[in-house]
């Protein structure tokens, strides 16, 4: 999960073991072409409140934000041209994309958010946050860590 003030607030988390990027995807055929002809547009998201910084320094919050309950509704909406564009993780954007690339672009780069992904846990479980944030450092120390993003992030 990305790690955010907001929900550190909440929960404790492991280390960032991965970079946490948000992408905007669109249908194609849209006329949306950056993420800056987004101003004014119809934006669907899975509900989280996690973008809402992107959104005031992208729009000064001049977005119509739609708000679905999951992905799959989310990626419909898109789909059935119920919103202009969609904001969601970019590895899930980049998925979608490369799996249906004559129905979906890709608008603009990849854009930071949080301080990456971590595994989360509620409050009180400090000790199995520590099990596993030793667990991670030694998968980077004994180079597990790198073969397994060289295989699946790459």
């Amino acid at each position: 999960i990305i790690i955010t003030p907001t929900r550190q607030e909440r929960y404790i988390f492991s280390i960032p073991y991965l970079v946490s990027k948000v992408q905007f995807i669109t249908n194609k055929t849209s006329s949306v072409n950056s993420p800056s002809d987004l101003k004014d547009k119809k934006i669907g998201v899975r509900q989280s409140g996690q973008f809402s910084q992107i959104f005031a320094d992208l729009f000064n919050n001049n977005a119509d934000i739609t708000v679905y309950n999951n992905m799959p509704d989310v990626i419909d909406a898109l789909s059935k041209n119920k919103v202009d564009a969609i904001i969601i993780n970019s590895a899930s954007a980049q998925y979608w994309y490369a799996n249906n690339d004559e129905q979906y672009k890709l608008l603009g780069d990849p854009i930071p958010l949080g301080m990456g992904f971590g595994i989360v846990a509620r409050s009180g479980q400090e000790q199995l946050i520590g099990q596993l944030n030793q667990a991670l450092q030694n998968m980077v120390s004994d180079g597990t860590y790198a073969k397994i993003y060289a295989k699946y992030f790459n």
